[in-house]
């Protein structure tokens, strides 16, 4: 559930994108890796190029898909990823 909402939250107007951004980036410390790679695929959304020194960390996630996530949201923003 919460992953949907982060995703949902990704959808907001631009005018409200600053508060949003703020949210999404506290779900990527979430207990629970679904909500992390949601919103991971939300700051890609958003083109959030300002969030990429809070997904980095993520490139050390215990959770394979979330490491996954965090190497294509990377792509998606543009930065080139060795695997």
């Amino acid at each position: 559930m919460r992953g949907d909402a982060v995703i949902a939250l990704s959808f907001a107007p631009r005018q409200q994108h600053r508060e949003v951004r703020k949210i999404i980036l506290e779900r990527l410390k979430d207990s629970h890796p679904y909500v992390r790679e949601m919103a991971l695929i939300a700051i890609a959304r958003m083109k959030a190029k300002e969030a990429v020194p809070h997904i980095l960390p993520l490139l050390n996630d215990p959770d394979k898909e979330v490491r996954e996530t965090t190497k294509k949201t990377l792509q998606k923003l543009g930065y080139q990823v060795r695997e």
